[in-house]
């Protein structure tokens, strides 16, 4: 076990390294590239012609954790893995939301080549760590939805307010049609 003062100069390194990552990292306010709005205009202009629908909805969403896990009384390695874990959100269907809870553990597998080879005895864990709904933006061709961003979305119905090529055509505020084509509940068969 680490003895209080190891650990103190633990913590003393930590905060050291993130005042020192925190110094070299741009400003927020730092803008991106900027993009021509000539060229910005074409880009959005090219999606708005093929676009045969704007759709927004919200999906059920799932996010796991990847963490190695040692059995160890070491408080660093515990440290370390914590700050080494992935986390990946995924769109899930409804009823896999319904099944899932958070601090779930969906997978734990023994590592047995640390065990034979280091003497440590680890295992990688993937558990739930969130679920929610999230906003999902589509720009509909033909029978297929292709994600968009929530900006090229927002943009894109500013320039329908113009044009008006694109008219809600059922309850919903957040799905356009062109005139004559199926909605996407529609297309495949959920009307």
């Amino acid at each position: 076990m680490q003895s209080p003062l190891a650990i103190l100069g633990l913590l003393a390194n930590f905060v050291l390294l993130v005042l020192i990552g925190a110094a070299s990292l741009p400003a927020c306010s730092e803008p991106s590239e900027p993009v021509d709005p000539g060229v910005r205009a074409a880009q959005l202009d090219d999606l708005y012609t093929r676009a045969e629908g704007l759709v927004h909805y919200e999906m059920p969403q799932v996010t796991l954790k990847t963490q190695k896990e040692s059995f160890s009384l070491d408080l660093e390695e515990h440290w370390k893995n914590s700050l080494k874990a992935q986390y990946v959100t995924f769109p899930v269907s409804r009823a896999y939301y319904d099944s899932v809870e958070v601090g779930q553990r969906l997978e734990s597998n023994f590592d047995e080549t640390s065990f034979i080879f280091d003497g440590e005895i680890q295992s990688y864990t993937v558990t739930v760590s969130d679920k929610g709904f999230g906003a999902m933006f589509c720009l509909v061709e033909g029978s297929s939805c292709t994600e968009i961003e929530a900006a090229d979305y927002a943009e894109l119905l500013v320039l329908n307010t113009s044009r008006g090529l694109l008219v809600q055509r059922d309850a919903s505020e957040s799905a356009y049609y062109r005139e004559g084509v199926q909605t996407m509940e529609e297309a495949h068969g959920n009307s």
